[in-house]
């Protein structure tokens, strides 16, 4: 009997100018009786965005960002000076 894997198709549209519209659906015959989509919605925003990963375990994740932040304003200010 060949080994059953999961499926997972993801499609991203556009669906107004300030929407884009993420739909996926999962396949798994070994733990749902049919396959299931989602579609959520992603307004526009300013605001940076990052990349979701699963970092569990990295607990030095937190410094590592803790630390870029505070390069970030060094930066800022050393910027600002200058002008």
């Amino acid at each position: 009997m060949p080994l059953r894997r999961a499926l997972i198709v993801e499609r991203f549209s556009l669906t107004a100018p300030d929407v884009l519209l993420y739909q996926f659906t999962v396949t798994n015959p070994k733990f749902f009786a049919q396959a299931w989509t989602a579609r959520p919605p992603m307004a526009r925003t300013d605001a940076r965005m990052f990349e979701y990963a699963c970092h569990e375990g990295n607990h030095g994740l937190e410094f590592i960002l803790r630390g870029a932040r505070a390069a970030e304003r060094t930066s800022n200010r050393r910027s600002e000076l200058v002008r």
